[in-house]
């Protein structure tokens, strides 16, 4: 259940690429209490490419990103059954004084200005500004599943709290991201920025500048996979959410913004309806369809066999106004990706985030990514699932949405 009051919640799923990877294998159960789908087997796909848009901005940066769930092996990630679910805490978007997001309704430190990556955009994304980013309040809730068949990593369930923010009512779309492309390497950050303001050391590390395209053209054409939404000019997909980057240059678009990857745990937070019972899926208790979620709602049918325009699924919102929390494609989060994090340090949750990389099986330490995507089955939907991933693929499953601190 919930502290503060909400609204009513949205949603959307995932899929995979060609030499799937796996860090660790995980099943999204579903015994008592929490429901379970067999997830859609993805389809290997060609490789399209990525990019990023962007001009200049003014205004604060904050936090990181981190992704975590069922993991990849060497090669490329594979998509798994819903399983996993790190644990991360805390983080907010640029408030006043800094570039904020055009404001959602709310009250308290809304954050001011236009984005970079919105400015002189128009209005593409539901008749409106896609920066919009709803006041999310401070609250706690109860993180993680207690269902029989749930997977280790999403136990046991804990409370965690978390500070007010801002999030993205939108995934970023190719549309902004051109923007950050337009002016990068420029457009990466400098230490420290992108940090989240009550969580130390989170911010951008010089050492990372390695982890990220070195040119223009080599961002344009990082996408590793299949139904890649990126095009090296302006055209029909503009309001499509942008894929195929991976974690560095998730986080660097955030700060240039003047946002910053969200923590896992307040990703959750804002994908968890009040409710006692915990709601399963970030509208409440009803199962998935394609007008809430675009996933592969019944394991047989896909709803698109693509990432779909962000702003297509409003009945899928959560309650306070974000939408495709529940598919399309995946988002990246600050965390990295720890099977035990909620046993131990993410037990007792506020505003934190696992900073600290984890090896697991013997494999390169994974980023946590949430919210399934568009090959996903239902199950992925449910808002404690969680998966792994490597921080440097670049995959048509994963895009990324910001967070903005209230200052």
């Amino acid at each position: 259940m919930r502290t503060p009051g909400r609204r009513a919640p949205l949603v959307l799923a995932e899929r995979t690429t060609a030499a799937p990877v796996r860090a660790r294998r995980v099943r999204a159960a579903a015994t008592e209490g929490e429901p379970h789908w067999e997830a859609p087997v993805p389809v290997a796909q060609p490789v399209p490419k990525v990019q990023v848009g962007g001009t200049s901005g003014t205004g604060a940066m904050a936090g990181t990103g981190a992704i975590g769930g069922q993991g990849a092996v060497v090669g490329e990630p594979a998509p798994q059954e819903p399983g996993t679910s790190t644990a991360g805490a805390g983080g907010s978007t640029a408030g006043t004084g800094g570039t904020g997001t055009a404001g959602a309704a709310g009250t308290g430190g809304a954050a001011t200005g236009t984005p970079p990556s919105c400015q002189g955009l128009g209005d593409l994304c539901g008749g409106g500004s896609c920066c919009e980013a709803p006041l999310v309040p401070a609250g706690s809730f109860m993180m993680g599943s207690d269902a029989a068949g749930a997977p280790p990593d999403r136990k046991p369930i804990h409370s965690v709290s978390v500070s007010s923010f801002r999030m993205d009512k939108y995934e970023v779309t190719v549309g902004r991201f051109r923007r950050f492309v337009e002016v990068y390497p420029g457009s990466l950050p400098k230490a420290g920025d992108g940090a989240h303001p009550k969580i130390s050391g989170s911010g951008w590390q010089d050492v990372w500048a390695t982890k990220v395209p070195s040119s223009r053209a080599a961002l344009e054409g990082s996408c590793l996979s299949g139904q890649c939404t990126w095009t090296n000019t302006a055209g029909a997909n503009e309001s499509l959410p942008i894929n195929g980057v991976n974690w560095y240059v998730a986080f660097a678009f955030c700060a240039w913004d003047g946002g910053r990857l969200p923590t896992e745990a307040e990703w959750e937070y804002v994908a968890t309806p009040p409710g006692d019972p915990k709601p399963y899926y970030p509208w409440g208790f009803l199962a998935p369809d394609c007008n809430l979620a675009n996933i592969h709602p019944n394991g047989t049918s896909q709803c698109a066999s693509a990432p779909l325009a962000v702003d297509g699924r409003p009945a899928g919102a959560g309650s306070y106004g974000q939408v495709d929390l529940a598919g399309n494609v995946s988002e990246w989060v600050l965390d990295w990706f720890d099977p035990d994090w909620y046993q131990n340090g993410g037990n007792t949750c506020a505003d934190c985030a696992n900073l600290a990389p984890v090896s697991v099986d013997m494999k390169e330490p994974t980023k946590v990514r949430r919210g399934a995507a568009f090959s996903y089955g239902a199950s992925a939907a449910i808002n404690s699932w969680r998966e792994a991933l490597y921080p440097t693929y670049a995959l048509d499953l994963t895009g990324f949405r910001c967070a903005r601190d209230i200052l």
